[in-house]
């Protein structure tokens, strides 16, 4: 075939260039936060406290929890829960005001300045006691044999004696008189952590029936106590004082401030003295509830005294007695918060909070309901709050609750309500109204599939499912509003003036009318199986191995914006009001973070550009969006002609999906422009092919590059292999839309290297132009073997393609490459 018919078809199908741009989805927040204010409303159950540098510290399992110097807000302390402490959580702190050191569960010793930064002392056994004596820290462990060592900052130690024992060690104290460890059979004393002499228990207790459970030291007496009632007190650790005790039950705790001793029995009693020597009973509004895990301890500041469930009393002098709320030992299952007021269901009540108050734990029995440990699932009816827990339970202030028969023998899946009709919907497929007041009526039933839970949007009710949307003005009549392709097992939430249902296999379906429905899939595994509007945005998330880590938010169902809570923490439910997120979950949590989780809105930018697009009778490109993101992605793409003619159009790629056009199906009736692709984010990536469907190239001879990142052009582009015994041509576009003229010189090289001839030519705006090779640089024989560098002002970049055909017409192409500017 002739080069001119050759040219005159490149010319004719390679006439427009195309840029183009995507939308994009949110990115996971958290990864460099900043610290987020956390407050640990539950009050779990604390056992130990210590004072460092003037803040209250707790611990409470593997957790470390630090109150305000007036006490008024306790915070989780999250850096706590990743340095892998076992369930035994923190057995003893010690602080000398400068370091914290710190006993785990498995003897494993940690020390911290400003409890954020820990370092794991590199003991390779585990400690078994740990004291600080005003200028040195010591500790006791099991080597061949138990050794002491001591330490200045708890950072270098040194060997200083063994313990001729075998049997294992059970803690360390000390006093002006020395220091005193202990195992089953024998104390052992020291005046100076050198020199230790054993004395056998039975030098030491009246009576070998009695046991010894533990010690501790009040001012400068050692105090042990066990079996019976015994409680013994010494200076010198030989000579040893009973003490006189109103029962005969094991003594399981003494805790000690600097005037005053509190001691708990097996029974539950609380004893108490001033010298160690006379006890009697403390009066304590507390009766000891069995089931109870008791706990009794000197924070540093009060004693802290658990014997009920529910309550914890707290006294600064041992006589004065207060209580506080206690959650600590159940799971919570859900929460809900409306117009000031928050629930949180437990196993054994709800917790109120009116924002007037402290939080308030009201049994199940106090609420007049049946007293068990079985939790319930909290609503908000469009008017109240609902309680579903064998039965169905309506109040509007979270203590006075009206109860009504569950109408279904299946679980339900929602209610929805307005001033004179409640719709109940079960979990197959039952619809249940009730209308002023009077008995519940089967109104509609559904043998295809699960219903969504019902919404009422102010005008009618709802409710989705897989084959379109049933809607009732007044929750009797049920009209079907047929729509194919839909999901079931959905939860249906409203707000805002958008319907969103989404399902736990990834699913989002969007209406503005709840009848025409938009599906936008989600990434594998990113579900949600808990879904409502909240705070203004949709907030979804999904429960895996008893607890939740991530969830996402979004204001208007299409992009997502995920997030995740700080520290570790996991939860069963979760709301947001007003600039708080609140979280509960097993253990008595009750969680609130200072901190608004919104939705991000993302705004598409130019992201990447395919210079040449055709589509004719000789040439036709099929273009490819790969979307790496874990949602889906709306991407505009934006089509420029060589004339300067625009058009544009949005497309949607899913999560983890390639979709791909032909170009006649994007904008039909444009060939020869270039496409820029616009997104919200740098996980869509565009690619292309073009195809020769000319006969004589076979009808379909592809071939295939990928777009080009607008963040990577520069000023200088590089076409470096241009054989002149085969016709190649390049295309070129400038990044620029304010339509202004761009200057271009191109300059072609030879095989040795050199520039042979120049070319200067003008570009328009942001519109494409093709050439041929042997169009720019007629004057001359192309080399067999060329290269071509465009070169453009510093301040406006380029972008380009090159093709290659064989007298066949079929083609080959490649991304033009950017070089560094100038």
């Amino acid at each position: 075939m002739p080069l001119r018919t050759i040219r005159q078809s490149l010319l004719i199908s390679f006439s427009l260039a195309l840029f183009v741009v995507a939308t994009g989805s949110a990115a996971l927040a958290g990864a460099g936060e900043r610290a987020i204010q956390i407050d640990d409303l539950a009050r779990p159950r604390w056992d130990g406290g210590v004072i460092h540098q003037n803040r209250q510290v707790y611990s409470a399992g593997k957790n470390l929890y630090v109150a305000e110097e007036d006490g008024t807000q306790i915070l989780l302390w999250p850096s706590t829960t990743e340095i892998g402490l076992d369930d035994g959580g923190w057995r003893h702190l010690v602080s000398n005001d400068r370091e914290l050191l710190a006993l785990d569960g498995r003897g494993r010793l940690f020390r911290s300045e400003d409890l954020q930064a820990w370092r794991q002392m590199g003991f390779d056994v585990p400690v078994a006691g740990l004291v600080w004596t005003g200028d040195r820290w010591w500790v006791v462990l099991r080597e061949y044999r138990y050794s002491v060592y001591s330490s200045e900052d708890g950072l270098t130690w040194t060997k200083r004696a063994e313990i001729d024992t075998n049997i294992p060690l059970q803690g360390m104290v000390h006093t002006t008189g020395g220091f005193l460890v202990r195992d089953a059979n024998s104390i052992f004393h020291s005046q100076d952590g050198t020199l230790w002499t054993e004395l056998p228990n039975n030098t030491v207790l009246p009576d070998s029936s009695i046991y010894i459970l533990d010690m501790t030291t009040f001012g400068d007496r050692y105090i042990l106590y066990g079996s019976e009632g015994t409680i013994l007190s010494s200076t010198d650790a030989r000579n040893w004082d009973p003490a006189t005790t109103p029962g005969t039950a094991v003594i399981e705790q003494v805790a000690t401030s600097g005037n005053r001793l509190l001691a708990r029995d097996r029974s539950g009693a609380l004893i108490t003295s001033s010298d160690g020597l006379q006890w009697q009973l403390a009066e304590v509004d507390a009766v000891w509830d069995e089931d109870v895990d008791s706990q009794l301890f000197w924070s540093g500041r009060a004693f802290y005294l658990a014997l009920e469930r529910n309550e914890i009393s707290i006294s600064e002098d041992g006589t004065t007695w207060r209580k506080e709320p206690l959650f600590g030992d159940q799971a919570f299952s859900d929460a809900l918060h409306h117009d000031g007021l928050t629930l949180v269901a437990g196993e054994y009540g709800l917790v109120l909070d009116d924002e007037q108050s402290s939080w308030t734990f009201l049994d199940w029995a106090e609420l007049g309901l049946y007293n068990d440990r079985r939790t319930g699932v909290l609503y908000w009816t469009g008017r109240r709050f609902a309680l579903n827990r064998l039965g169905i339970h309506l109040s509007s202030n979270g203590r006075d609750w009206v109860s009504l028969d569950n109408p279904t023998q299946y679980s339900l899946d929602g209610l929805a309500e307005n001033e004179t009709t409640l719709v109940v919907v079960d979990r197959f497929g039952e619809i249940w109204t009730r209308r002023d007041g009077g008995e519940f009526e089967n109104t509609f039933s559904w043998e295809s599939g699960f219903l969504s839970n019902p919404v009422w949007d102010g005008s009618r009710f709802l409710v989705f499912t897989r084959e379109g949307s049933l809607t009732s003005v007044d929750g009797t009549d049920w009209q079907m509003n047929p729509m194919e392709g839909l999901t079931s097992g959905v939860h249906l939430a409203y707000g805002n003036g958008t319907y969103v249902a989404a399902s736990s296999g990834g699913a989002v379906m969007i209406s503005q009318d709840g009848l025409i429905w938009e599906k936008r899939p989600r990434a594998k595994n990113t579900g949600f199986e808990e879904f409502c509007w909240n705070d203004g945005r949709f907030l979804g998330y999904f429960i895996r191995n008893r607890g939740f880590q991530d969830f996402w938010v979004s204001g208007d169902g299409r992009q997502w914006t995920q997030h995740r809570l700080p520290g570790g923490d996991s939860g069963l439910a979760m709301i947001q009001w007003a600039g708080t997120a609140l979280v509960v979950g097993e253990g008595g949590m009750i969680r609130r973070y200072l901190r608004d989780y919104s939705a991000e809105i993302p705004q598409v930018r130019p992201h990447q550009v395919i210079s040449w697009v055709v589509d004719n009778d000789q040439w036709q490109s099929r273009i490819a969006f790969t979307n790496q993101d874990s949602q889906t992605q709306d991407v505009l793409l934006r089509a420029v002609a060589v004339d300067g003619t625009l058009a544009e159009r949005w497309v949607t790629v899913p999560a983890h999906a390639t979709r791909h056009d032909l170009a006649g199906e994007l904008f039909p009736g444009m060939s020869g422009y270039a496409l820029h692709i616009l997104t919200a984010t740098d996980h869509v990536l565009g690619s292309f092919l073009t195809i020769n469907r000319e006969e004589v190239s076979g009808g379909a001879s592809p071939s295939q590059t990928q777009a080009q990142r607008v963040d990577r052009l520069t000023s200088r582009l590089a076409f470096p292999y241009l054989p002149g015994d085969q016709i190649p041509a390049v295309v070129l576009v400038a990044d620029r839309e304010d339509g202004g003229e761009t200057a271009v010189q191109f300059a072609l090289y030879g095989e040795d290297g050199t520039v042979i001839a120049t070319r200067d030519i003008l570009l328009t705006g942001n519109q494409p132009k093709a050439w041929l090779a042997s169009e720019l640089f007629s004057e001359l024989t192309l080399p067999a073997h060329a290269a071509i560098v465009a070169t453009t002002e510093a301040d406006t970049s380029i972008s380009g393609t090159t093709f290659v055909f064989n007298h066949l017409r079929q083609p080959s192409m490649a991304a033009a490459i950017p070089l560094p500017n100038p």
